[in-house]
């Protein structure tokens, strides 16, 4: 009775998992999180290791060792998404090359944000000096990633470099970090016709793979769209931006200008002085994953022992 009820409740878990990353009743596939900490999945765990314990406590006196490996595995599993679920805390940022990421500030992007009833906020500052993306032989896709940080504690006055890859997470003070993705993030200068600078800023835009199309607005009806070509292309061998704003639909401007070069338009003037790097920096401080790791590795010793044993 107590293997069948072992059985459905982890059928059940299993389905519930695959029905909703697919998305088959909602808009589109929930986040691997969301799904974890939903109330149905946690409740599923919870009954699940109810009915492990009481099963290994009747039957305690005949348990073998394969059993209690199992057990164990069970309550590090259960422990640390419970654990998980109340103390995580994770987010990703936006970071451009010279910028400087405070983790109490709130630059998180909304979608990546998660904060367990009980999670504290980690207190680091980092400072992104250099990006150094690992490109494919056409230029199109992005084959690895490393960042070169600058990290800032309260505790001394010393800076302590560091590199997060995208790959293997880097562990720091009790936190995780890691990166993904990348783009540019060119610094326009909007003047008037006379030259007078009106408004400068970086902005980041998604344009890698080179030759990739992003826009942005400002303080005006006008759209800016924009294309990098930092190794030049066919029609300019020089490092370019191809540069189209438009207004509604009206094309006011469209070319290619090189860094610092103006693009005159209506009564006005653009350049882009400078363009840098950025990346996704992922923040995540969570008490629950040292017994899930735990629990995943026992569970694989746990499986090697069986196989020998068969």
């Amino acid at each position: 009775m107590r293997n069948a009820a072992s059985l459905l409740i982890l059928s059940f878990g299993l389905s519930y998992y695959l029905i909703e990353r697919i998305g088959l009743f909602s808009i589109g596939p929930v986040p691997v999180l969301d799904v974890l900490y939903s109330g149905p999945f946690l409740s599923a765990s919870l009954c699940f290791l109810i009915i492990v314990l009481s099963s290994t406590f009747r039957n305690r006196n005949t348990a073998k060792i394969s059993g209690w490996i199992y057990v164990i595995t069970v309550i590090l599993l259960v422990t640390g998404l419970w654990l998980s679920f109340l103390t995580r805390f994770s987010g990703e940022v936006v970071i451009t090359e010279g910028q400087t990421f405070f983790s109490g500030h709130k630059d998180y992007a909304p979608e990546t944000l998660y904060r367990g009833k009980f999670a504290t906020m980690p207190d680091i500052a980092l400072k992104l000096d250099e990006l150094v993306p690992a490109v494919s032989s056409d230029r199109d896709h992005l084959e690895g990633l490393k960042g070169m940080f600058s990290h800032f504690t309260a505790k001394s006055e010393e800076q302590q470099e560091i590199i997060i890859t995208g790959g293997i997470p880097s562990f720091l003070d009790g936190v995780f970090f890691r990166i993904r993705d990348m783009g540019y993030s060119p610094r326009y200068v909007l003047k008037t016709d006379a030259g007078k600078p009106l408004d400068s800023s970086f902005i980041y835009m998604k344009l890698f793979p080179h030759g990739s199309e992003d826009n942005f607005r400002l303080l005006s009806p006008l759209t800016y769209y924009v294309r990098y070509y930092p190794e030049g292309s066919e029609d300019l061998g020089d490092t370019h931006i191809a540069l189209r704003i438009v207004r509604n639909k009206d094309i006011v401007f469209n070319g290619n200008i090189t860094l610092t070069e103006d693009a005159s338009f209506e009564n006005s003037r653009i350049s882009f002085d400078e363009v840098r790097k950025w990346t996704k920096l992922s923040i995540v401080h969570d008490w629950g994953v040292l017994p899930v790791l735990s629990g995943i590795i026992l569970g694989l010793i746990s499986l090697v022992i069986r196989g020998i044993k068969a």
